[in-house]
């Protein structure tokens, strides 16, 4: 059904008065609304009956979508930027139909491409001549079909018209964003602050970069560092708002295998528009003699449970408490090899230890069967001791060295002339200097 909006609506001319209270109606249908003729409508309105429905394309099915913003949240040490040139490398060689899951395809979207593409890599971290040509180089890409931006020339925000002039030059069929928050600064077009924790301010950003996936038909591929806190909803795990994942038509989860470290994990969180038979899972590790990323097949593992069994984020009091423990292991090996110690001692050997004095002390509360002479003076040591080797009384003492004696007679000598001076002569004044 087609709908005219080329001619103007005429509405009644009824006069309406409105208060506060009662907001002003809309504009209302002509009167033939139901009697077998097309109402007139406000333009931007249409039906469903003129759409043309069109295949969804993939960029790597299931994982990343042509034409839409795709969410890749990637763990500290699963190389997120080396899968990104592993990716872009079977792109440029035009063997991007032959990656994990791509038969899968056929009985869903029969789209893929088997020729060479371009892909453009804004990676904001690495430096394009001594890492990122590396790595494609490790991968054999062909260097030829895959674009870069110098690093200093991205210091600037998604609204800003240089990323499509980089789409549109390039021809990509994918844009990689390494890390979002990189271009998640400044303004924007209105003035106000870009916040990526806003709710407000991240659903405009995720509706721009779906503008332009869909202009230019590519996969909007934003790389995100995980939050601290999610750490049982791995949908939830995007550090910023959820409404960048919620805005995502894709999102992937990239962790460490919790049951082989050296095996990392690609898990969907999101995907719409395929069968839950199709949600997979994919395995893979680093071997540079390989082509730098080796894909193993399929994992069990979701990503919540690649999510959940991470290493959380270890809290200052359970770090004390680690330091305590190391600390009196150390100590309750040495009182049983030593027996007996002078504190100085102790302090000196743990210090070379890197065990701090107040972790020291902290061990010796927390060992009942160590004890200690009490505070040390100048006539005395102090030492720390188990059952049976307690300190003698020779060994408490602290015996003066000869040249101390001396030294201290000496001083003492000198204070007793000035003192005597000083009471002498009664013209002077000033008060008693005070030697140590």
């Amino acid at each position: 059904m087609h709908i005219d909006i080329s001619q103007d609506i005429q509405f009644p001319d009824v006069p309406v008065e409105y208060s506060d209270s009662v907001l002003p109606p809309s504009p209302p249908f002509e009167q033939n609304v139901g009697r077998g003729k097309e109402p007139k409508l406000q333009p931007g309105v249409k039906y469903f009956s003129d759409v043309v429905p069109q295949n969804i394309q993939w960029y790597w099915y299931p994982f990343y979508r042509r034409g839409a913003v795709n969410i890749d949240t990637a763990t500290q040490g699963t190389g997120k930027s080396f899968k990104s040139c592993k990716v872009a490398a079977e792109s440029s060689l035009g063997r991007r139909g032959q990656l994990p899951f791509q038969n899968l395809q056929y009985d869903w979207n029969p789209f893929f491409a088997n020729s060479p593409e371009v892909t453009l890599l804004l990676n904001a971290e690495d430096d394009p001549d001594t890492e990122m040509v590396y790595r494609l180089m490790k991968c054999g890409a062909d260097l030829s079909h895959i674009a870069y931006v110098e690093t200093a020339a991205m210091n600037i925000n998604f609204y800003n018209p240089l990323i499509e002039v980089w789409i549109s030059e390039s021809k990509c069929t994918a844009v990689w964003f390494d890390p979002f928050q990189q271009f998640f600064t400044g303004h924007d077009p209105y003035g106000n602050p870009l916040n990526m924790n806003d709710s407000a301010s991240v659903r405009p950003v995720m509706t721009h970069l779906k503008q332009l996936a869909r202009k230019y038909n590519v996969a909007i591929i934003l790389i995100c560092h995980p939050n601290k806190n999610s750490v049982h909803n791995s949908l939830h795990s995007t550090m910023g708002s959820n409404d960048i994942t919620a805005a995502a038509r894709s999102a992937v989860y990239t962790g460490i295998d919790p049951d082989n470290p050296e095996n990392r994990i690609m898990a969907l969180t999101k995907a719409n528009a395929i069968p839950d038979s199709h949600k997979k899972s994919l395995i893979y590790r680093f071997d540079m003699d390989n082509g730098g990323i080796v894909f193993c097949g399929e994992s069990e593992l979701s990503a919540d449970d690649v999510n959940t069994k991470r290493p959380k984020r270890v809290s200052e009091e359970d770090k004390s408490m680690s330091a305590k423990n190391v600390a009196k292991d150390w100590l309750n090996n040495k009182m049983d090899e030593c027996g007996k110690m002078e504190v100085t001692e102790i302090i000196r050997m743990a210090e070379r230890t890197d065990i701090k004095r107040s972790t020291l002390f902290e061990a010796l509360k927390a060992s009942p069967h160590i004890h200690s002479t009490g505070k040390a003076n100048r006539y005395k040591r102090s030492y720390w001791y188990i059952d049976g080797h307690e300190p003698t009384e020779e060994e408490l003492k602290i015996p003066r060295p000869p040249v101390q004696q001396e030294l201290r007679s000496y001083i003492h000598r000198i204070k007793h002339k000035i003192y005597e001076a000083m009471y002498e002569n009664v013209k002077l004044q000033q008060k008693p200097l005070r030697i140590q």
